[in-house]
């Protein structure tokens, strides 16, 4: 067993992508996951929300910081938001670790459990997803950068929270050329970029056997796009954790962040060709699966994954039309 650094240097540094950098405390703002009486009791911080059951919260300072995290974490998880010394790029960390083992079946798996008081979680490939527990005594980055340090460890890392980017919209959207060149009329759009949609649909314009999925924020599925759709009965929505994936709206301060993307980038997939559709969907006779990811603007990677796991298992074909950074 190899160490190389104190248990108080543990925490100051995180290793991405095989590298080691430095962090530092923000030095206003901290995270919360779950619900907390605490953001009730106090009058003087702001919050927003980062992801489904985690809050930032914003203080005046660090006295203020250190006195929140206290009560907060009387009756949920805290955690500080650091940022990578040089960048101030934020890093935001969940209450997971994810571990990779060199060797399997020798017991090392269990051992750490037991030591660090961790509650397994399931798999990412092959590595490991362990949950911090309150008998843990400390936050995942140092529990994290402990156990990597062992020889018996390919690698351990806090899980960090990931930026989701959906794609943004095209401004000829409406107008559909794509479809076929015989709309391209804009001198920038090249004369042969379109998909021959007439031709294929001359052919076929789906089976209901496919079943394409888009993962995206909320659907309008009352849209007259969808009046003759066929709607998976596996739908699901994440953030509800029901199968009522549909658009939501979210005032923050005089902004609406709602649910404005799944709608017509799943009509462009499979929109029906009804007479009440003012445009055209390219496989209109496949069966429509919609999943609401409802991450917020953060998200977790085995988040993720979950979704991609139960798409997979349900789907032909499945857009994605987001990102992270």
């Amino acid at each position: 067993m190899t160490h190389s650094s104190s248990s108080s240097e543990y925490g100051n540094y995180i290793v991405l992508n095989g590298k080691r950098l430095s962090l530092k405390k923000h030095p206003t703002d901290f995270s919360i996951i779950g619900h907390s009486e605490a953001l009730k009791t106090q009058t003087y911080q702001k919050t927003t929300s980062i992801s489904t059951n985690m809050t930032r919260v914003i203080t005046a300072g660090v006295a203020e910081v250190n006195g929140l995290m206290t009560e907060a974490r009387q009756d949920s998880v805290a955690h500080h938001i650091y940022q990578i010394e040089g960048t101030d790029e934020e890093i935001i960390i969940d209450d997971r670790i994810i571990l990779k083992l060199r060797y399997q079946g020798t017991g090392v798996l269990e051992k750490i459990i037991e030591e660090f008081c961790l509650h397994p979680e399931g798999r990412m490939g092959e590595a490991y997803v362990l949950r911090l527990t309150s008998a843990t005594g400390r936050n995942p980055i140092k529990v994290a950068n402990e156990i990597a340090e062992r020889d018996d460890i390919v690698y351990c890392t806090p899980e960090v929270m990931l930026e989701i980017q959906f794609h943004q919209q095209p401004a000829l959207f409406p107008e559909q050329w794509y479809l076929t060149a015989d709309l391209i009329s804009n001198l920038d759009v090249m004369a042969d970029s379109d998909i021959q949609s007439p031709e294929a649909w001359e052919i076929t314009t789906g089976n209901p056997e496919i079943v394409v999925a888009v993962i995206d924020d909320g659907f309008d599925l009352q849209h007259p796009a969808f009046s003759n759709t066929r709607i998976h009965p596996e739908r699901r929505d994440f953030e509800g954790q029901d199968r009522e994936p549909l658009a939501e709206d979210r005032i923050i301060g005089n902004r609406n962040f709602g649910d404005y993307h799944g709608t017509p980038v799943a009509s462009i997939a499979v929109g029906s060709h009804s007479e009440n559709s003012s445009m055209r969907g390219i496989a209109p006779n496949c069966t429509f699966m919609p999943v609401r990811i409802g991450f917020g603007r953060m998200a977790r990677p085995i988040d993720i994954l979950e979704v991609f796991r139960y798409v997979s298992a349900r789907a032909d074909v499945v857009n994605c039309s987001f990102g992270t950074s």
